[in-house]
């Protein structure tokens, strides 16, 4: 019975019968090499999502979802400001966002909080930004 995700899994110790020696070719029997990995592979996700990764919502993907993770990275952070860099939608953090088009000369200023959007879709600020 799987502890995840309350708490990451701890597996017994396997070993082949003795006189069975491992064979990756052998597609019909399981032997402990198998068990071992497929368990190293499970605790590897289960270490890398967290515990409760999926909080209050039914799944990870539905909490992802619900944050507005679009994927991508952000850029340019100047007093409080927040620039999307390809993507459709970002948290916007104590400030506000610009685009990928932000620069000195770009016509497009996100300085001291200020929110310079262009061409993306946003959705879901944080603290005052806008996102």
């Amino acid at each position: 019975m799987s502890l995840y995700p309350g708490e990451i899994d701890e597996f017994r110790e396997s070993n082949n019968i003795p006189g069975i020696t491992y064979d990756p070719e052998d597609t019909t029997n399981v032997y402990a090499e198998d068990l071992r990995g497929w368990r190293a592979a499970i605790i590897a996700i289960e270490s890398t999502l967290g515990l409760n990764p999926q909080d209050t919502y039914e799944t990870v993907s539905d909490r992802i979802a619900a944050a507005g993770g679009g994927g991508g990275t952000l850029s340019y952070n100047l007093d409080g400001g927040v620039a999307a860099a390809n993507f459709g939608a970002t948290e916007g953090i104590n400030g506000g966002i610009g685009s990928t088009d932000f620069d000195d000369d770009s016509g497009v200023d996100n300085l001291d909080g200020g929110n310079a959007i262009s061409n993306y879709q946003i959705t879901g600020g944080v603290n005052g930004g806008l996102a």
